[in-house]
Formats: structure tokens, sequence, C-alpha cells
């Protein structure tokens, strides 16, 4: 039911600024094979950097029992989200309108990002903070592999997006890996 709430509210048109806010959806089954490869024993806490609906965030939440949380600067996005998550009273998640290249991040076992909706220099700014507040941390980035000589990649996950088959790519700092 929420999945099918979720297609049907995702009419709204969003803004684009500066190249940035496309909005785009991951496949259930793209979020199982990822967290199959993710160690998610050592997965207490995620965080979405760029919800959106918070898929991502109630799917951890939900399957995991994870503690998540999604931030998202475009309210209509929080408004529906946080509508959604009363409605299905959705448990152990936080989401929050905010800046992530500005406001406090939560520190978390693992970052998600749909890179497709940053630009380059954004996805730059936010490795730099989360290698300085997050140094174990897990990230993960659908379609745009990171660049960044801290990162290295441990793995990739391939499945469909609403945009098509797609890439998510699992990063570690360099020397973390496990």
């Amino acid at each position: 039911m929420i999945l099918s709430l979720g297609q049907r509210l995702v009419t709204q048109p969003v803004e684009r600024l500066q190249g940035e806010y496309v909005y785009g959806e991951v496949s259930w089954q793209l979020l199982d094979q990822l967290s199959k490869r993710l160690p998610m024993w050592s997965i207490q806490t995620m965080t979405d950097l760029g919800c959106g609906y918070s898929k991502v965030v109630w799917y951890f939440s939900l399957i995991h029992q994870v503690k998540s949380y999604g931030i998202e600067y475009h309210s209509y996005y929080i408004r529906i989200s946080r509508w959604l998550q009363s409605l299905f009273q959705i448990p152990n998640c936080t989401i929050q309108e905010g800046d992530f290249l500005k406001d406090q991040l939560p520190e978390s076992s693992c970052y998600f990002m749909a890179g497709t909706c940053f630009s380059e220099s954004t996805i730059q700014k936010l490795l730099s903070r989360l290698i300085q507040i997050a140094p174990m941390a897990y990230i993960c980035s659908v379609t745009v592999p990171l660049k960044h000589p801290q990162v290295t990649l441990v793995d990739e996950v391939t499945g469909y997006t609403s945009w098509g088959k797609d890439s998510v790519y699992i990063y570690q700092l360099k020397g973390c890996e496990s």
C-alpha cells in the first residue's frame, strides 16, 4: 500500500535548482540486494541524504529494524513523508527538513544518496563532511561512482530504479574496509 501511494504522489513537479533536485526511486528489489551486500549486523543507524518520500528510510526501519534518518531539502517531500509515516505508524525513523551540507547530520553506520540528484560539487562537499563525522560508515551512492582519495569501493549492486537498470556503489574509507 505504501508503494502504490508513493507512486501516485510522485506527480508533483519539483523545480530544478543549479542542476539538482531530480526525483527518482530505487526498487524494493534493489534495496533487498543492497542490504544483502552490507554487513547488516554492523549497521545500527542509516541516513538517507536527500530522502525524497523516504522509501529507503522506511525500508531499513521496517525490514531491518535499523534506526533510520531521512534528510530532505524540499518541504513538499517532507510533508508527504511525515503524513505517510503518521498514517502507517512507521516506527524507528526520523524525517527532517534540512540542508545536509549545512545542518548537523546524524552519525550513522551507513549513508545513502542518489548521486543522480546532486552536482559533482555537492557530492564532493558531502563526502568531505561524511569523512569527518563518520569515518567508519558505509557510503552508498546510486548511479554515480564516488571520486575521493579517501574512499574505496567495496562492492557494487545492480538493479532497477525508476529510470531503468542502474548500480549502487558501496564505499568505505580507505583502511576501514571489511
